[in-house]
């Protein structure tokens, strides 16, 4: 042990961990052990959507009684760190009470003591059980203090002609574990690696040892500091963390960029991470000049891609956090001034939509992105020989390709899956309704066009009054040979009026002008509630209906799926509601936010 103090130093200062307990002066050489994750298909699904989660989170409310302790921090990590991330399995501040509160939604967590010792027992056999040489329950919780770290302190070389794969092996990572006990973390180490054998070696520095074992591929490197064990796949790597610990090196725990960026972050929080755009910009400048070289005839040129760069936000942090009945994932990034402003507000397109919608998305500017968007594309088409067939289209439509939708401003799309077959609907707000009625007739009058090409037409065309609003029909015919078998009305209804215009399968329109906002999906209490949470006031949203989904689901599988999903999926999976995911914008911060309720 060195005669250093090094225990880690939190952003408020020194960390409480008492170093009263003598570290073991035998220190043996370490490495990592890999856990066997469950196979079957209950875990497969349910771990990539919310049980994994829950599962970790578990782990902290078995092991850590205490809350409100001060995260330990990227104080192991270089300054100019591009990487950091953490998982708090000690449940700061509140939230141990709210994780308890959320699993108390989900079966099986009723009695919380029994559930401690399973857990305990799960997490053995997951290292192996009588066969591992290590123990969780004897040889790694007597000293976990429950957070886990993980930084990256450079990006890896990068070149086009390199797989992704090839950058992400040569990443240079350190992962802390905090520890409470280092007697105990010492012990702990050394029993492990004397199951190694000379496949260790060691070395001194920095008053710590370090343990580097030859994994034949990439080495695991480790190093039992007082307050973490720390270990990484580079030597070097992991020289530099103890440089910072030793504190001949700044730490990124200590960096005002960092420190301001983690400040707009809950303390209580499961986990958070925070990224450094700066280097990516450094790095992919030149590969963006390296692709334009290869490709001079990209769309777009070397000022229009450095542009782009320029945008990114200096840096982009994340967090996860727990409710008593959801789980919210947030990104966040600080504006950067002369960069693209998102429109926020709130619309009333959710109350034209039906009230069993499975799935809601709304999104703003719509006319004025596709605008943008054509603008780039045209030239590209008419340097492809097509600027005579677009000079055609438009002398149709009566304008420009890229301002047909100028006139749509704030969209939504629902699906649903009412009286047994599925329907798809669109409903849009409008700047000028005369001006989309025209473009409507435009676009009509060259169906007709086409369709009088042939005897019979494929398609027929009818219109009818709804609350003063004409809505028109277009239903393909038995002569077009697309009728049968087609799991949905094959007729598509669209109708501009009262601010909005309707598009969609069937009869959508007319049913979406005659809908009673009582009835529709904004007043249902799963998208009243999601709305709350995610701020009706907003640059876009998405709302997922799970419990109707997973309904309609079951229906349609087979019997032995469904088999299946009855005895091992749906007990979990009837636990969860609806999924909100949505994007905002203020004077200082963009934020993309998913939230996953309960029932």
């Amino acid at each position: 042990m060195s005669d250093v103090d090094r225990t880690p130093m939190s952003a408020d200062g020194p960390s409480k961990q008492s170093s009263e307990t003598p570290r073991s002066d035998a220190m043996t050489p370490t490495r990592t052990t890999r856990m066997t994750r469950p196979t079957g298909a209950l875990r497969a699904m349910v771990a990539g959507v919310i049980t994994a989660i829950m599962l970790v989170a578990m782990l902290g409310v078995a092991v850590f009684a205490q809350t409100g302790k001060a995260a330990e921090g990227p104080t192991f990590l270089p300054a100019d760190s591009v990487l950091y991330a953490e998982l708090r399995l000690d449940l700061p501040g509140d939230q141990r009470e709210q994780l308890m509160a959320f699993l108390g939604h989900l079966p099986g967590f009723a009695d919380a003591a029994s559930f401690d010792t399973k857990l305990d027992e799960t997490i053995d056999q997951m290292l192996g059980g009588s066969d591992s040489p290590i123990s969780w329950t004897e040889d790694i919780k007597p000293w976990f203090g429950g957070q886990v770290m993980l930084g990256l302190a450079e990006l890896p070389p990068m070149d086009m002609t390199g797989s992704a794969s090839d950058m992400t092996d040569s990443a240079p990572v350190v992962i802390g574990l905090s520890a409470t006990d280092a007697a105990a973390l010492d012990a702990a180490v050394a029993k492990l690696l004397a199951t190694m054998g000379d496949s260790v070696t060691t070395e001194e520095y920095a008053g710590e040892t370090i343990s580097v074992v030859d994994n034949g591929d990439s080495p695991t490197v480790v190093a039992a500091t007082d307050g973490a064990l720390l270990l990484s796949n580079d030597l070097d790597t992991l020289k530099a963390s103890l440089d910072v610990l030793a504190g001949t090196t700044p730490s990124l725990a200590a960096d005002a960029d960092y420190q301001t960026a983690m400040a707009t972050l809950p303390a209580d929080r499961l986990g958070a991470f925070y990224v450094d755009t700066a280097q990516l910009k450094d790095t992919l400048g030149p590969l963006v000049e390296q692709q334009l070289q290869a490709q001079p005839d990209l769309a777009v040129n070397a000022e229009q891609l450095s542009a782009a760069l320029a945008m990114l936000p200096p840096s982009i942090t994340g967090l996860i956090r727990v409710d008593a009945d959801h789980l919210t994932f947030q990104i966040a990034a600080p504006v950067v001034m002369g960069g693209p402003a998102m429109a926020v507000r709130s619309t009333d397109l959710a109350s034209k939509m039906p009230a069993d919608s499975l799935l809601y998305l709304e999104t703003r500017d719509l006319g004025t992105g596709i605008k943008t968007l054509v603008a780039q594309l045209k030239p590209m088409l008419a340097a492809q020989g097509n600027d005579q067939a677009l000079a055609q289209i438009e002398a149709l439509l009566g304008t420009g390709l890229e301002d047909y939708l100028d006139w749509v401003q704030d969209i939504a799309v629902s699906a649903s899956f009412g009286a047994g077959s599925p329907s798809v609907g669109l409903v849009a707000t409008v700047t000028d309704a005369e001006v989309g009625q025209q473009r409507i007739d435009s676009l009509l009058t060259l169906v007709r066009a086409i369709s009088a090409t042939a005897d019979p037409s494929p398609v027929e065309i009818s219109s009818e009054e709804v609350n003063g609003i004409t809505v028109t029909t277009i239903a393909l015919t038995d002569a077009s040979g697309m009728t049968s078998g087609l799991p949905v009305e094959a007729k598509l209804s669209i109708a501009v009026g009262d601010g909005h215009l309707y598009l969609g399968l069937g009869d959508f329109a007319a049913e979406a002008i005659a809908r009673d906002p009582a009835d529709s999906l904004a007043a249902t209490p799963g998208y009243t509630k999601a709305v709350e949470a995610a701020g009706a006031e907003n640059a876009g949203v998405v709302y997922v209906d799970v419990a109707s989904a997973l309904g309609i689901a079951e229906l349609l599988m087979s019997s032995s799926d469904r088999e299946m999903f009855e005895s091992q999926i749906k007990p979990y999976a009837e636990a969860l509601d609806f999924v909100v995911a949505s994007v905002n914008q203020d004077a200082t911060s963009s934020t993309a936010s998913l939230m996953i309720f309960v029932k």
